[in-house]
C-alpha cells in the first residue's frame, strides 16, 4: 500500500537535489507537532523520578512504588508492533491522532488517580501512547523527508527527546515544589491539546482506501502480536 504525504511529493527513499525538496508551511508545522508530541514522550520517562516521594505518600503505594515507572516502559515496548502495523494498514493520520489522545488520556487519569491502581494504569497507558510517538515520529518524518536530508531532522527529534529526557526530573521537582504532584501529568493535557491542533490540521496523507475494513482488518496479524505483547511482558515482568 503505497503512502506519502502531500506536502511531500517525492518518494522518501530517494535522493533529490536540494532544490526539489519543498519545505513549506505545512512541512515546517508537521515537525513543529512532531517536535511537541517527542517532547511530551521524553518527559514522562524521568519526570516521575523526583516527584515519586510525594506519590507514595500521597497514594501508600508501598510496594507497588516500582510499577508506576514499569507500566510504562513495558507498555512503551509491548505495544509498538502492533501499533506500526496499524499504521501501515489505515494509514498514519488517524493512528497518529489516535496515539497522542491516548496520552492525553492517560496523563488525565494519572493526574486524577484516587489511589494506586488507578496511577498505574494511567501510567499504562501514557506508555502506549508515547511508545506510539516515538515510533510513529520516525515514520511520519521518514515520508516527509527524502533519505538524503534525513539525518538532520532525525538529530533534531533525538536532540529534544535527549532536552526532554534530562529536563524531566527537574520539571517534576519544581512542579511537585510549588504544586501538587498532579501537575506532572495534567500539565500534558494542554501540550497534547496543543499537538493534537496542529498534527490534525496540517498532517495530511494520500493511501491506498479501495480496501474494505474487513480486507484491513485481515491485514493484521493478531496471532503474531498477541504471542509478541505476551512475551515481551512476561520477560520485562520477570526482569522487574
Amino acid at each position: 500500500m503505497a503512502e506519502a504525504v502531500v506536502s511531500a511529493s517525492l518518494p522518501a527513499d530517494s535522493l533529490v537535489l536540494a532544490k526539489d525538496f519543498k519545505r513549506g508551511f505545512r512541512f515546517w508545522a508537521i515537525i513543529a507537532g512532531l517536535a511537541v508530541t517527542s517532547l511530551l514522550g521524553a518527559l514522562e520517562h524521568t519526570v516521575v523520578t523526583t516527584s515519586a516521594p510525594a506519590i507514595l505518600s500521597d497514594l501508600d503505594l508501598r510496594e507497588d512504588f516500582v510499577w508506576i515507572s514499569n507500566a510504562f516502559f513495558i507498555c512503551s515496548a509491548a505495544f509498538q508492533p502492533l501499533l506500526g502495523q496499524l499504521c501501515d494498514v489505515f494509514g498514519r493520520r488517524w493512528i497518529y491522532l489516535s496515539i497522542v489522545a491516548i496520552f492525553t488520556l492517560g496523563s488525565g487519569i494519572c493526574g486524577g488517580a484516587a489511589n494506586g491502581g488507578m496511577l498505574i494504569a494511567g501510567r499504562a497507558i501514557q506508555g502506549v501512547g508515547s511508545g506510539g510517538i516515538i515510533m510513529l515520529n520516525n515514520v511520519i518524518l521518514s515520508d516527509l523527508v527524502p533519505l538524503g536530508f534525513r539525518g538532520q531532522y532525525v538529530a533534531i527529534l533525538l536532540a529534544i527527546f535527549g532536552i526532554g529526557t534530562t529536563l524531566g526530573p527537574f520539571i517534576g521537582g519544581a512542579i511537585t515544589d510549588n504544586a501538587s504532584w498532579r501537575w506532572v501529568f495534567y500539565i500534558n493535557l494542554p501540550i497534547g491539546g496543543t499537538s493534537l491542533a496542529l498534527m490534525y490540521w496540517f498532517l495530511h496523507l494520500n493511501y491506498d482506501k479501495q480496501m474494505s475494513f474487513t480486507q484491513k482488518i485481515k491485514r493484521i496479524d493478531v496471532v503474531g502480536n498477541e504471542i509478541l505483547i505476551a512475551s515481551t511482558v512476561a520477560v520485562l515482568y520477570a526482569l522487574t
